[in-house]
C-alpha cells in the first residue's frame, strides 16, 4: 500500500519529527529533506532508522528543515495560491492562453507520471 501525496509526512514535519520515507510518487517533492530509500529496500530503511538513532544532530537538522518546509502546504497558503492562479487565468486576455497552459500542464503531468 502506498500513499501518493504524503499527508502523514506533513504531519510528522509539522510535529518537528525527522522523516524516513520511500522514494515514490510525490514523496520526494513533499519531503525532499527526508532520508529517502528505494521502495521495498528494507535494509536501507533499517539503515536510515539506525542512522537517525545514532546521529542526534542529523535528527535535529531534518526536523528543523521539515518544520520550515511544511509551511508551504498550509491550507490557507495553498488556497491563496490556487485562487490567485484562477484569477490570473480568468482575465479576458489570459482566458485562451490560460486554458492552453492548463491543458499542456495536465498533459505533461500525465506523460511524466505513467502510474
Amino acid at each position: 500500500m502506498q500513499e501518493g501525496f504524503g499527508i502523514v509526512l506533513l504531519e510528522a514535519m509539522a510535529a518537528e519529527k525527522p522523516v524516513i520515507a520511500v522514494r515514490a510518487a510525490a514523496i520526494p517533492e513533499v519531503a525532499p529533506h527526508s532520508l529517502l530509500v528505494a521502495p521495498e529496500d528494507y535494509a536501507a530503511l533499517a539503515g536510515g532508522i539506525e542512522l537517525l538513532y545514532q546521529q542526534p544532530e542529523l535528527r535535529r537538522t531534518l526536523s528543523a528543515a521539515g518544520s520550515a518546509a511544511v509551511e508551504k502546504f498550509d491550507a490557507p497558503v495553498v488556497a491563496g495560491q490556487f485562487l490567485a492562479e484562477l484569477e490570473r487565468l480568468a482575465k479576458p486576455s489570459n482566458t485562451e492562453e490560460g486554458l492552453r497552459q492548463a491543458l499542456d500542464s495536465v498533459e505533461n503531468t500525465a506523460a511524466a507520471d505513467p502510474e
